[in-house]
């Protein structure tokens, strides 16, 4: 991300909303992995195309493995 206050570049924007999709899937695999139930929510890093956005959304597994490929999980 740019620090000089232009707007960051088409690869920026894309490798940003890449990292923030890898953190989703490995929170969604760690529960996963340990058991979790159906009923339980999780915070997962909001996926919007605000590169200043640091909201969390909360979703069960089931709303999370849900949304089609390539669509985003946010706010």
């Amino acid at each position: 991300m740019s620090t000089t206050g232009t707007a960051p570049s088409d690869a920026q924007f894309a490798s940003v909303l890449d990292v923030r999709r890898f953190v989703n899937d490995s929170i969604k695999d760690t529960a996963e992995r340990f058991g979790a139930d159906s009923a339980s929510t999780y915070e997962f890093v909001c996926e919007c195309g605000d590169l200043r956005c640091r909201q969390l959304v909360k979703l069960t597994l089931a709303e999370y493995n849900e949304a089609d490929a390539g669509s985003v999980r946010a706010h």
